[in-house]
């Protein structure tokens, strides 16, 4: 999958957005059904990279948000402090 850099930008700018409407980065979410889904932080500094990581695991059923850099991704975690559980 190729995006031009405006679509790359435009996909984080919409998961940026997301991500401050939403909490709870790593707490298991209620799904359809009544199952519970993980919600997953990408963090990657490639656009394109970002964005077709973040929609692979949005189509396996995950609950995604993105971040570009390590300062945008400390913003998200330090929302939910405590209630995660990073992985690299």
């Amino acid at each position: 999958m190729r995006l031009t850099r405006k679509q790359a930008e435009e996909l984080g700018a919409q998961a940026k957005e997301r991500r401050r409407k939403r909490e709870g980065f790593g707490q298991a979410q209620q799904g359809v059904g009544g199952n519970r889904r993980m919600k997953i932080l990408v963090v990657e500094d490639e656009p394109g990279v970002r964005a077709y990581t973040t929609g692979t695991l949005a189509n396996a059923g995950y609950e995604v948000e993105s971040a570009s850099d390590g300062d945008e991704a400390g913003e998200s975690l330090a929302e939910v402090r405590g209630s995660c559980h990073p992985s690299y």
